[in-house]
């Protein structure tokens, strides 16, 4: 589905409220910066997960089939993109929802053009029915692929369903979950990842090169606090405030001084809050918990003094400036730990490992097969590899003999190893916007979905550099070097049988003597292998409802350290990660409720410590800059309830 962008649906007029006014609309202003993203005009997510939050943003990361007939794909709010059928969510009543799907209506998008919002636009319409009561769904805008409408106030709350039609033929109906408050917050890459729409009173969109003050007032903009008495689609409709309403910014709760609806659209919220003493950042996270549920994450720009932000650790801050304002920049990631991290990470030990089963199987292995296999459990691993020999040989003497050879190869997808890649990154607006999505300022943590690593959020124009034929790796284990696989991509496997999964500790070097675009370079890194966390054995089970207390012992005198994990949901198999950031010599953090409550139950969770990824930095000829980092972990496997 192709974006509908540079439409978006401006408010007009909003009446001032006390004891702050909200922010107002009028043609004098410039909103091209917030046009399209209030209303979700844009694609839906998708991709799978990462599997890991290590260094994601420096790696270099479709297209649906079409469908004949008409159909609908999923429901969700406008905003957080967050789907109706995730467990603890749903669409909220008189909230904006948008639908995905296929021949929902025009092949051009076509918008409302004014109130009463109509219940059919170009020839499309929505039912929703919930508890036996079938309502219109007012629309905001249709196209073949995308429709946004108001869920009517007056819906009644639990499951339904909605029907679309489209030229008097109706389609197939899909579920739909009615919940009395489910808020979402619109980001600026209309995608709900990134920079929230997060503006002054004034409705200027802050940057990292003008950010907000602690104590400034930031109007965040939104859909779903809840339904209000009257008919939606008549016109903007004052409502009554929603004083449950938490904004959290940076892990610190903001004082609220309005939350309801806008005065100018219809569903269309805002929050007016307070930006906290006490954080500052890039990318600090922002999330609103309202009636129990917490909407998704989005980040603003916080300086103590206003203007151009920084971070301790990250990315330096000039350097992402000039990405945001358009510049290509020449970046290099060294990692070492686990290959199924680095796999994860973009580093394809797949492609490697396809080509060596294909070989020692004399058939095509595709990588997609083999990330199956790394993805797979002892015994499901023993069951795939089973597989793949009897499709490569009927003979019962040549079946042995080839589950022998496998034997070295399927333990190498358990091996630790070392991987580079060096390249130039263009086109990088998203991914600036998106940076904080995956690993916040320190004291603060962040959550985001399985989306965070799709093509469609993460796309920038890529060139591989040749930073030598090989780089040469000293330290605890000898001397190792990491071979060219592809242009810009180096790796080597150390093997397995490593202590509790940890490196020896050391001092690690890579070196390369130079290639035609990166110049001669010596990283290093100190692997200490004793970051312990230390009440690991205390947290059988995540309770959601409750903070999570986590301890650690070790590790470097400096620095910083990340906690996170993932929940896949049980029901639906829709997942969650989070992840914080301290200063290791905290030696303890403690996650928010409100964080914790943003992931599903899960049977089958996972929490991880470990060091930040981007706080060694080196330096060569031709690079902006260049990280090497220690991706092992102290982690475990652990139900969310």
């Amino acid at each position: 589905m192709s974006p509908a962008r540079g439409r978006g649906w401006a408010p007009r007029d909003i009446p001032a409220r006390d004891p702050v006014p909200a922010v107002r609309y009028n043609d004098r202003l410039n909103i091209s910066a917030i046009r399209g993203s209030l209303l979700g005009i844009s694609p839906a997510p998708n991709g799978k997960a990462a599997g890991s939050l290590w260094l994601l943003p420096l790696f270099f990361v479709c297209c649906p089939s079409a469908l004949m007939g008409q159909y609908l794909v999923s429901v969700s709010n406008s905003a957080s993109y967050y789907d109706s059928s995730m467990p603890g969510y749903g669409v909220a009543q008189g909230s904006i929802m948008v639908l995905f799907g296929y021949q929902l209506g025009p092949a051009e998008l076509m918008q409302a053009p004014g109130f009463p919002m109509p219940a059919d636009l170009g020839g499309t319409s929505i039912k929703v029915t919930v508890g036996g009561v079938t309502l219109n769904a007012p629309i905001v805008y249709t196209s073949a692929g995308q429709v946004a409408a108001l869920l009517p106030s007056s819906t009644p709350t639990g499951r339904g369903t909605l029907l679309p039609t489209y030229k008097g033929k109706a389609g197939y109906p899909i579920g739909i979950n009615v919940v009395a408050s489910a808020f979402g917050i619109y980001s600026l890459l209309s995608n709900g990842l990134g920079a929230g729409v997060i503006t002054t009173p004034d409705y200027k969109v802050k940057t990292l090169a003008d950010s907000f003050r602690p104590n400034d007032i930031g109007v965040l903009w939104g859909t779903g606090l809840g339904a209000v008495a009257g008919d939606d689609s008549a016109g903007p409709l004052a409502g009554p405030q929603f004083p449950g309403a938490e904004v959290y910014v940076g892990n610190q709760r903001a004082k609220v001084l309005y939350a309801g609806r806008s005065g100018c659209c219809a569903g269309l919220d805002q929050i007016n809050f307070e930006v906290p003493t006490g954080v500052q950042g890039c990318f600090v996270p922002i999330a609103v918990r309202n009636g129990g549920v917490t909407s998704n994450f989005v980040s603003l720009p916080v300086a103590s003094g206003g203007g151009p932000c920084w971070e301790p650790v990250g990315l330096p801050a000039d350097l992402l400036r000039a990405a945001q304002s358009g510049q290509a920049i020449n970046v290099s990631a060294v990692g070492l730990g686990p290959v199924s991290v680095l796999q994860a990470l973009g580093f394809r030990y797949s492609r490697s490992l396809a080509n060596r089963l294909s070989a020692t199987l004399r058939m095509k292995i595709t990588e997609k097969q083999v990330l199956d296999l790394m993805g797979a459990s002892t015994s499901g691993r023993r069951k795939l590899i089973t597989e793949l020999v009897r499709k490569g040989s009927r003979n019962a003497l040549d079946r042995l003999a080839l589950l022998g050879a496998l034997v070295p190869l399927a333990q190498g997808f358990d091996q630790q190893g070392s991987a580079a890649r060096f390249g130039r990154l263009a086109a990088l607006d998203g991914v600036v916007s998106q940076f904080g999505e995956v690993l916040p300022p320190p004291g603060t943590c962040t959550v985001y979905s399985q989306a965070i690593d799709s093509r469609a959020n993460w796309n920038p124009r890529t060139k591989a550099f040749d930073a030598g034929p090989e780089l040469v790796l000293s330290g605890p284990l000898g001397t190792r070097t990491l071979s060219r696989v592809s242009e810009g991509l180096y790796q080597t496997s150390f093997g397995g049988g490593f202590t509790a999964g940890q490196l020896p500790a050391g001092r690690y070097s890579v070196s390369s003597i130079g290639g035609a675009d990166v110049g001669p370079f010596s990283a290093s890194i100190d692997v200490t292998a004793d970051l312990r966390w230390t009440n690991k054995t205390a947290t059988a089970v995540v309770d959601r409802s409750v903070p999570l207390d986590v301890t650690w012992s070790g590790g470097a005198s400096s620095g910083y350290v990340v906690f996170g994990g993932s929940a896949t949901s049980d029901l639906t198999g829709v997942g969650r990660l989070f992840a914080c950031v301290e200063d290791i010599r905290q030696r303890r953090f403690t996650v928010p409720v409100y964080v914790l409550g943003a992931l599903p139950d899960s049977r089958k969770g996972y929490l991880f410590l470990g060091t930040h990824p981007l706080q060694y930095q080196f330096f060569a000829k031709g690079l902006d800059a260049g990280f090497v980092a220690d991706l092992t972990s102290d982690n475990r496997e652990v139900p969310f309830r």
